[in-house]
């Protein structure tokens, strides 16, 4: 029998009145004095033109007399052409049925705009149902459910990677805030009131509801997990992952581990005790320095799971590992932790250095050496730049890269006192590697990045920002990543640059989606006189690649990436 816990119930009601008559002489909808909620009204009828099926006359014009939110006149003119009615709703329920507590979030409208005889229903809803018996959790929605064919829905089963509660709270606050000033208070009242009818347990106080969920799955399932086990909430996907926990007696991290083909008794002790998983750094880390030396330290492990950052799309070569001594590895070990354990230095500068490092190898320079571990100071940063020099001289030549012309146009507006410079030649990209004191003129050969310097009160001035996008591809949508913005010397930027980099990825998602995307293309003058161009193209991988492949330097480099 179902035993209902608790519910709230909104509505609300708008009831507009519009005129009967309609001057003769009434005015053009585009001039100007007339009110812009007026003209908008016009301009929209005027808009609803045919579809290529079916011809129609446009509708009527009306002109607005007066707005109700009264329940009565919402009822009294429910048949009212003249008028356009509107009821919406949200109700909030939890109830229990049998051995299945759920917890739903309805929401919808009913509305006939003016002139029309007929009305539009929205009905949705958002639910999680919990097994209290098995421990299963359903979640899921049904989209406008009113049509018996064309509805949408969504079940998901012991999904916990979108976090299912916090979701659901955040869809409650979207739905009430509207009808109700303390709308969090129904949020925790009913989810608080949820989560108790499927634990039953008062002495939780110390765990989130998102983690009492979980625990309760897991108990439910004999699942032995550690007290981190929240981490592992969004690893638990798939029957490959079911049958593992089977094989190693449903213990949660000997399963992570054999699932991700990792090993170690030091490995297996972080990983009961870390506050992230950052197991893709960690297997990067292992790969470059060995077990060897990740296991003489005592906190390595625990640090590098719990790194919040990471070495991204800008991988290590394997070259590397072949090309560094053992003696210049050791320095590489100490730079690492200071770049990833204490937030020294920009992990993105620390992963140009080993690319710096192996292009200069592979070019042939085999004197080169690490020399130093001191990221704060100047020995870093001038060996950095000795080596971007280098690299320079080996893509000897003018470089310029070929925008469409709305690039600027969309990019390079100004952000009140502040410039965006989209930088598309050598002497640009050395002019800001040479005001900022970074490498970022060894990047004018790179594709698919695309370098902004946002400078401010002039396009001159030597106060700026420089910050670098990455674009891919993903099947027919063009996408973009900030992959760094810094100031001098590779430093963070102040929080007063916030707003301007935010309003940059802004104009970036316009960038990238306009109708007229092109890929760059550029074009180079060897010191030889010969002048060189490409354009360039997307691979299947989704990147942007050059057509005339040695065009960034007198021969082409391939790396196998850790």
């Amino acid at each position: 029998m179902k035993q209902e816990i608790f519910k709230v119930n909104y509505e609300s009601y708008t009831m507009t009145m519009y005129n009967d008559i309609m001057p003769i002489d009434f005015p053009h909808p585009t001039n100007s004095y007339w009110k812009k909620e007026i003209e908008d009204e016009i301009l929209e009828r005027f808009d609803e033109v045919s579809s290529p099926k079916t011809k129609r006359k446009p509708a009527p014009l009306f002109l607005e007399n007066y707005t109700s939110h009264v329940e009565q006149d919402y009822i009294e003119h429910y048949g009212n052409p003249l008028c356009r009615v509107l009821k919406s709703y949200v109700m909030v329920v939890v109830d229990r049925d049998g051995d299945k507590v759920s917890m739903k979030l309805y929401n919808g409208l009913r509305e006939r705009k003016v002139g029309n005889s007929w009305f539009k229903n929205s009905r949705n809803v958002t639910f999680i149902t919990v097994n209290t018996k098995t421990g299963d959790v359903y979640t899921g929605y049904l989209k406008n459910y009113q049509k018996k064919k064309k509805f949408t829905k969504k079940i998901c089963k012991n999904f916990f990677g979108d976090e299912p509660i916090n979701s659901f709270m955040l869809g409650i606050r979207d739905c009430v805030w509207s009808y109700i000033h303390n709308h969090n208070e129904v949020i925790l009242e009913s989810v608080s009131k949820f989560i108790y009818e499927v634990d039953g347990r008062s002495d939780s106080n110390e765990l989130t509801y998102e983690k009492r969920l979980f625990k309760f799955y897991l108990d439910k399932k004999g699942i032995k997990y550690p007290n981190n086990f929240h981490l592992y909430s969004s690893k638990l996907i798939g029957p490959k992952i079911r049958k593992l926990l089977k094989k190693n007696d449903y213990r949660l991290v000997d399963t992570f581990m054999e699932y991700n083909n990792l090993n170690g008794k030091k490995l297996k002790q972080a990983l009961h005790t870390c506050s992230r998983l950052n197991i893709d750094l960690y297997k990067k880390t292992k790969k470059l320095f060995g077990d060897d030396w990740i296991n003489q330290d005592e906190d390595f492990i625990s640090n590098t799971l719990n790194c919040e950052y990471g070495i991204g799309d800008r991988s290590i070569p394997n070259e590397f590992i072949d090309l560094v001594s053992k003696d210049e590895l050791r320095k590489v070990f100490h730079t690492f932790k200071k770049v990833f354990f204490e937030n020294l230095m920009d992990s993105y500068t620390f992963i140009d250095h080993i690319n710096l490092y192996t292009d200069l190898k592979m070019y042939g320079e085999t004197d080169l050496k690490w020399t130093t571990t001191d990221v704060e100071g100047p020995a870093f940063r001038n060996e950095h730049l000795d080596w971007t020099d280098k690299l320079s001289f080996y893509k000897l030549g003018n470089y310029e890269r070929i925008y469409p012309i709305y690039t600027y146009e969309v990019l390079e507006k100004p952000i009140l006192n502040y410039y965006p410079v989209v930088l598309n030649s050598s002497v640009n990209y050395n002019e800001e590697s040479s005001v900022q004191s970074n490498c970022v003129k060894s990047y004018i050969g790179k594709p698919s990045s695309l370098i902004i310097s946002i400078r401010k009160d002039s396009r001159d001035s030597n106060e700026r920002a420089t910050i670098e996008y990455q674009l891919s591809k993903v099947g027919d949508k063009v996408k973009y990543r900030r992959i760094q913005s810094l100031g001098k010397y590779n430093g963070k930027l102040p929080e007063t640059w916030l707003y301007y980099i935010l309003k940059m990825d802004s104009r970036m998602s316009n960038y990238v989606n306009h109708k007229n995307f092109e890929t760059v293309k550029i074009t180079k003058k060897c010191s030889n006189g010969i002048e060189l161009h490409s354009d360039s193209y997307w691979d299947e991988d989704g990147l942007i690649k050059w057509t005339h492949k040695t065009i960034d330097g007198p021969h082409t480099i391939q790396y196998q990436w850790l």
